[in-house]
């Protein structure tokens, strides 16, 4: 050792602990990353798996809407119906209209609210507007008695048929609406 420079034996003897040093160091930053990055990636799996859960709550949401609708529809078919028939009967056997049953008017008007409330949580824009104009022409066939006043019974009947037909092809009409949208949520 005598021959040796005093400088190379410092840097000799340094030299293994600045690398363990910067050995540490490095390791140190880069397991500081690794955890960073490890970190992102669980967040970023987290508010996936959140997005998924909202986006499966919205469909279930809109299905289950969508279904309750569809129910609360057939009936205001059916109550429209039966409404047709009264009026047409009444006037075959009366030659004049009569107030409907009692409880009928109440139970259009209770479905006409269910109907409107459910419309107002579809998101489908063609659905929302095909219930509206479904819900305004069952709407605008009471109505209809104001103009069957001035009507002889024969007209008055034939006006009731063609209602009757006109709210079956647009219910039907509806309810192919109605199935593609129920398709389109459960093939979400």
């Amino acid at each position: 050792m005598s021959g040796t420079p005093s400088w190379v034996v410092i840097v000799t003897a340094i030299t293994p602990v600045a690398a363990g040093l910067g050995g540490y160091w490095l390791s140190g930053r880069n397991d500081d990353a690794r955890d960073q990055r490890t970190a992102a990636r669980e967040e970023a799996a987290r508010l996936a798996a959140r997005g998924e859960r909202r986006d499966d709550r919205r469909h279930e949401f809109q299905r289950t809407t969508l279904l309750e609708l569809q129910d609360e529809l057939q009936r205001q078919a059916r109550v429209s119906g039966r409404a047709l028939i009264h009026d047409r009967s009444m006037v075959r056997e009366h030659g004049q209209l009569t107030l409907l049953p009692e409880g009928l008017s109440d139970e259009a008007y209770t479905i006409g609210v269910s109907i409107r409330r459910l419309q107002e949580r579809v998101l489908d824009e063609q659905v929302r507007n095909a219930v509206a104009d479904f819900k305004l022409f069952c709407d605008s066939m009471d109505a209809r008695v104001v103009f069957w006043k001035e009507m002889q019974p024969d007209e008055i009947i034939a006006d009731i048929d063609a209602q009757a037909q006109e709210l079956s092809r647009r219910f039907n009409d509806l309810m192919t609406i109605f199935g593609t949208a129920l398709r389109d949520e459960l093939d979400r």
